[in-house]
């Protein structure tokens, strides 16, 4: 998705012109910097009345419906735009090739009641849709977020062996996002982005590119 059509979607979302204005210079600015940027648009800026948070990444603009006890807990202003910047934080060449992999999270344990001092494991599911190639220094990138958290907060796993054609199911396991050197912890609603990678080297890492889309999804920190 290229910038253009992120502006348009934000342009068909966003029913308030200074709002919208406002949401549209905000992405240029993201672009602009080279940093993802997240928006959070309160219910009465938008044209069907529902809270929207959207996520771009330099490549792509997720867009996820936010429920209202999520708005409550987040404190949401329902006249507001809020709006984060931060670096990428996965550092990529300039062009990349369209996405080779479909991903998708099917599962996440404890999702309905995570304690944040554990690590977050689940299933996901590939599929390689480039017949030919056999991919390589995979890592799934798990990118945390919710408005009061003090700090950008990513992780990788690394995948052991190549992806071949087809369609794989693997068990993933991060970090705890809570230890004693990161002692913040919140509770409730928390969203989740992930997105597959891949590396010449991830040592340095160089030649690092994005192989998938974004999946999101939700898990609650009790």
């Amino acid at each position: 998705m290229s910038l253009s059509l992120a502006k348009s979607r934000v342009n068909a979302t966003v029913g308030v012109p200074a709002a919208r204005d406002d949401a549209l210079r905000f992405l240029d600015q993201a672009a602009a910097q080279e940093c993802e940027a997240t928006l959070i648009a309160g219910p009465q800026l938008v044209k069907n009345g529902k809270c929207f948070l959207g996520r771009w990444d330099g490549r792509e603009l997720v867009v996820r419906e936010l429920a209202k006890t999520q708005q409550q807990v987040w404190s949401i202003d329902p006249k507001g735009l809020f709006r984060q910047l931060e670096p990428i934080s996965v550092p990529r060449r300039k062009v990349s090739s369209e996405p080779l992999v479909s991903l998708t999270v099917s599962h996440v344990e404890r999702a309905d009641g995570h304690d944040g001092w554990t690590p977050l494991s689940g299933t996901w599911v590939i599929e390689n849709t480039s017949v030919h190639s056999l991919i390589s220094n995979g890592a799934l990138r798990a990118g945390y977020f919710r408005p009061d958290l003090r700090r950008q907060v990513t992780q990788m796993w690394y995948v052991r062996g190549f992806l071949h054609s087809g369609k794989t199911v693997l068990q993933f396991q991060f970090s705890p996002l809570f230890s004693d050197k990161n002692p913040h912890t919140c509770h409730g609603p928390l969203v989740v982005f992930f997105q597959l990678f891949t590396a010449d080297d991830w040592i340095k890492p160089a030649g690092c590119r994005r192989i998938s889309k974004v999946a999101d999804t939700a898990i609650r920190l009790q």
